[in-house]
């Protein structure tokens, strides 16, 4: 099979600032949008979209905070809320009709809220190792209050100051990201992450920075609701939706309530499918080729070529 290749780097133009994004494929094909995971870019499906199907197009975003796309204004708290409202201002700015998602982790979340909100607008979601946020546990709410608050005041200080972050010999941030989301990146697949996550410090040439917003870092950023809200938001999203689990990561299993969410979807949605493939939470950055295939034959199954959508 032939796999698209070009892809062109765009900035799309928010009222904050800018969101960057990487377009790979035509521009008059109405893309799928991929949505990263917590602290990660665009550059995290670098590996996956040239095995994907060529016949439409792919639109990789860095989410606020994250990437080269712009920070949010001092003062302002991240939340998926803002990451849904990014989503509308793209979809409005480019006047579709309707918009596909493919999202990891925090990006799948993303997605599952989205295709609740505006699911007349949606004609399907791919999630890769996460399906819905982390329910309201106690202690997370309490601590997010007691610690988040001040941690992002400071983030927002050193922001406003301007002092530049703390930085790093080149292979000092591989190590420190190989520590990072449940220990799931590899060496070999750093470099996908890092070429559009760290900056040379302008005080020392030799060594680097991250250019995330250190206000992302925060539990506060992600929605707290209870098991019934999400189990009765599972039961209204009835677009296509493709769920693939990373059988080595414990992510969004470890919560008694998952299998009550699987069995929601399975009987609201007659689209709705779920897969398990061996690999752990970032398969789809380091083992790309465990996943292509399903998300081909999803996109396959519901924008075939004959029916692909012109901008």
């Amino acid at each position: 099979m032939e796999h698209i290749v070009e892809v062109e780097e765009i900035s799309i133009k928010v009222p904050w600032g800018h969101v960057a994004a990487k377009w790979w494929g035509s521009r008059q094909i109405r893309p799928i949008v991929m949505l990263h995971g917590w602290q990660d870019n665009a550059g995290t499906f670098d590996p996956l979209i040239p095995q994907l199907p060529r016949h439409l197009s792919y639109l990789a975003i860095d989410l606020p905070g994250h990437g080269q796309s712009s920070h949010l204004p001092h003062g302002m708290i991240y939340s998926n809320i803002n990451y849904i409202y990014v989503l509308r201002l793209i979809y409005k700015q480019f006047n579709w009709d309707k918009i596909s998602l493919a999202g990891h982790s925090m990006g799948a979340i993303i997605s599952f809220l989205y295709a609740y909100s505006f699911g007349n607008e949606c004609d399907m979601v791919v999630a890769i190792d996460a399906l819905v946020p982390i329910p309201t546990m106690n202690h997370l709410v309490v601590d997010g209050y007691r610690n988040g608050l001040n941690e992002i005041l400071i983030s927002d200080e050193r922001n406003i100051a301007g002092t530049e972050p703390p930085s790093y010999r080149y292979e000092t941030t591989v190590e420190k990201l190989l520590g990072g989301t449940f220990s799931s990146y590899t060496r070999e697949s750093l470099p996908y992450l890092l070429q559009r996550g760290i900056k040379a410090s302008k005080f020392n040439p030799d060594k680097y920075f991250y250019i995330r917003d250190n206000r992302i870092k925060t539990r506060l950023n992600f929605f707290q609701m209870t098991k019934e809200s999400w189990v009765e938001i599972a039961s209204s999203i009835t677009v296509p939706y493709c769920y693939i689990k990373a059988l080595q990561c414990g992510f969004n299993t470890q919560w008694d309530y998952m299998d009550e969410i699987l069995q929601t979807m399975k009987d609201s949605n007659p689209s709705f499918e779920v897969h398990g493939v061996d690999g752990d939470h970032h398969v789809h950055l380091t083992d790309p080729e465990k996943v292509s295939e399903i998300i081909g034959r999803f996109i396959e199954l519901h924008r075939p070529v004959n029916i692909f959508s012109k901008l």
